[in-house]
């Protein structure tokens, strides 16, 4: 085995591999496979796979001495720089995707929501490592506060579990088995350095287990019970969604066959209010997530799904793309509120779903 690590071509293999989970990801979004929520599903697809990478390299060292493959320490500096790119672009995603470089509201985020402090604190802290990897940082730092830097890793660590964990909440499976490698991977060290005579434990192992716990003992508590009904403003974020999917698909649907351009106007309509649709789905993701925790992203998935079934197998008729097409047109003219005005032709239809809280 440690003949084939150190073979020539063992590196570029490595390489496309690590490139895998972006190639997949492509390929889920050009076929639409990434779900009723794209964005969010790729914004956690690649904080995921960050995370990942970086347990990976973390598991080089004790695989490396355990196992016997000393040729496996070549690739640890390339699996952390993939652990790095994979946190960058993760990182420009959520500020690209989901907030449309919206920095004040990138702002209050970062100081409103405990997770994305831990995981923006993660990511500032595997910055000057990825700067500091190469030979020639090295030299001019010296090899014992290199060594010193890049133990920043031990808390980077931590930091991404307790980032992910508090993220999820409800089905906490997937971040307790990455709780759980971190656990082994640290506590393997840990041991590895009692054994090589030290009086002691090093602080810096011990020292992130404990914020690990601190951090995660808060996130504990279980989400907010169902109320079994949906607020006012739910019930206007649900009509909103509807109508957005229905608006969208029909423009498509219409686009070249009766009216010129269809799609253009609600693909610059939706740019334009990008936050306020962001903020309803957001309204909506959360109503969902009380009233069907333990299936939640199941139901809004089938219910978005069988919403575009619908509206892509209406009968295209004239008559029809020219409804869309006054649609549209009183929305260009309007903005978001002519928009919602349209929406509430659904009320009916929703609160027959969904009983509005009184």
């Amino acid at each position: 085995m440690d003949r084939m690590l150190r073979h020539r071509w063992a590196k570029p293999a490595v390489f496309v591999l690590c490139l895998g989970p972006l190639i997949w990801l492509g390929g889920r979004a050009l076929t639409d496979g990434l779900g009723a929520n794209p964005i969010e599903a790729t914004v956690r697809f690649l904080g995921d796979w960050a995370l990942r990478f970086l347990l990976i390299a973390l598991a080089v060292t004790p695989l490396r001495r355990i196992a016997g493959w000393p040729g496996l320490a070549r690739f640890r500096r390339m699996l952390g720089l993939f652990a790095f790119f994979y946190v960058v672009v993760h990182l420009s995603s959520y500020i690209g995707l989901d907030q449309f470089f919206d920095w004040p509201a990138i702002g209050r985020e970062i100081v409103k929501r405990r997770y994305i402090t831990i995981g923006m604190a993660a990511a500032v802290l595997l910055l000057p490592l990825a700067i500091t990897s190469t030979d020639a940082m090295i030299r001019r730092l010296g090899g014992q506060r290199w060594r010193k830097l890049h133990r920043l890793v031990y808390l980077i660590g931590p930091l991404g579990v307790t980032h992910h964990w508090m993220m999820v909440k409800k089905d906490l499976t997937e971040p307790m088995i990455h709780a759980v490698i971190l656990a082994l991977l640290l506590g393997w060290r840990v041991l590895a350095a009692r054994k090589a005579a030290r009086k002691t434990v090093p602080a810096f192992l011990l020292v992130p287990a404990i914020l690990l716990v601190i951090a995660l003992l808060p996130s504990a508590p279980a989400m907010a019970a169902p109320k079994h009904c949906f607020a006012v403003a739910e019930i206007t974020a649900e009509r909103e969604i509807r109508h957005g999917i229905y608006l969208r698909e029909a423009a498509h649907h219409c686009d070249g066959q009766y009216i010129k351009g269809s799609n253009d106007v609600w693909q610059k309509f939706e740019a334009a209010n990008g936050p306020k649709f962001k903020s309803a789905m957001a309204r909506r993701t959360a109503a969902w997530r009380r009233e069907f925790p333990d299936d939640w992203q199941y139901k809004i998935t089938h219910a978005d799904g069988r919403l575009v079934t619908y509206a892509r197998n209406l009968p295209l008729t004239q008559g029809f793309c020219d409804n869309i097409d006054d649609l549209l047109q009183e929305i260009g003219k309007r903005g978001y509120g002519g928009f919602s005005a349209q929406a509430k032709r659904l009320q009916d239809e929703v609160v027959a779903d969904y009983k509005v809280c009184r």
